[in-house]
């Protein structure tokens, strides 16, 4: 069994992805402008002329990547053509668009974008920062951040209304990075709304050698992510952390396999400020 199956079993979700580069769009695409104020180019170069400014928050169609590609902090992505406001068309840099597409509640759209890269050694994981926004009628109203030390690309789930039932809470947004190749990370960043704040949960890392070993890491709400897929047996103000272990060794006589396997959930705790996660979540004691 791949490493991306396992998971995929293991979370019970549908993942839209974002491959072969940090960041990617295709074609006819919807997204948010992610930055402050961003200018929109007659031409694939931050030196061609402005064609037009747009604001944090509104919408364009992707109709195509360049083969032009810019660095700026790090991140290193190509320059896309819009079309924007009264069909309008220009250019602008993939670190300027938004990876939540169509995330929006009633007034409210969210957005997320990398702001920066940092790669300490030519043979580790890269770091990236990365933003979630909130923002209504161009001005942001929250936002947080979160660093995230992967290789691989960046996912998006769509958003979720009503925060899988979280009492206080009206929408729940994830976030993911990772590379889909047995033995790496896989990273979950879980963003809570409550109508006027966001609330960023610590990460969750997971990883698999399909049929060897896994370690995943999820939260559990009072609702699961779909139908088939229950929430924790708690209260609605609730949410769990949990991790499941399973390995699979072969005998050094090669007359069998020894197995092991866990699972230990345990709440988080709010502080007042944020949501802190569980301590003592290793293997349980018989």
């Amino acid at each position: 069994m791949s490493c991306r199956l396992l998971f995929l079993i293991l979370f019970s979700v549908t993942v839209h992805y974002l491959n072969a580069q940090v960041v990617r769009f295709s074609e006819n695409d919807t997204t948010y402008i992610f930055g402050d104020k961003v200018n929109v180019r007659s031409e694939s170069s931050t030196t061609a002329a402005t064609v037009a400014q747009l604001v944090a928050g509104d919408e364009v169609i992707i109709i195509g990547e360049t083969e032009t590609k810019t660095t700026l902090n790090g991140v290193e992505l190509p320059w896309y053509q819009i079309r924007f406001q009264n069909n309008q068309k220009g250019y602008v840099w993939g670190g300027l668009l938004s990876v939540l597409r169509k995330s929006t509640l009633k007034d409210v759209r969210f957005v997320a974008g990398v702001t920066k890269a940092v790669k300490p050694k030519a043979d580790e994981a890269a770091q990236y920062s990365i933003e979630v926004r909130a923002i209504r009628n161009g001005t942001v109203l929250q936002k947080v951040a979160n660093t995230i030390k992967n290789e691989g690309s960046m996912y998006y789930r769509p958003l979720e209304v009503g925060a899988r039932g979280l009492k206080g809470y009206k929408a729940l947004l994830i976030v993911e990075m990772g590379y889909e190749a047995c033995g790496y990370p896989w990273n979950e960043w879980y963003i809570l709304w409550n109508g006027s704040q966001l609330h960023s949960l610590p990460l969750c890392e997971s990883v698999a050698d399909g049929g060897v070993f896994a370690h995943v890491e999820r939260y559990e709400f009072p609702q699961g992510p779909d139908e088939n897929t229950p929430g924790h047996i708690g209260k609605e103000d609730e949410i769990f952390f949990t991790i499941e272990f399973s390995a699979t060794e072969e005998l050094e006589d090669a007359s069998g396999y020894n197995e092991d396997s866990w699972k230990r959930s345990r709440k988080l705790r709010w502080d007042g400020k944020q949501w802190l996660k569980p301590v003592n979540m290793g293997i349980p004691k018989d």
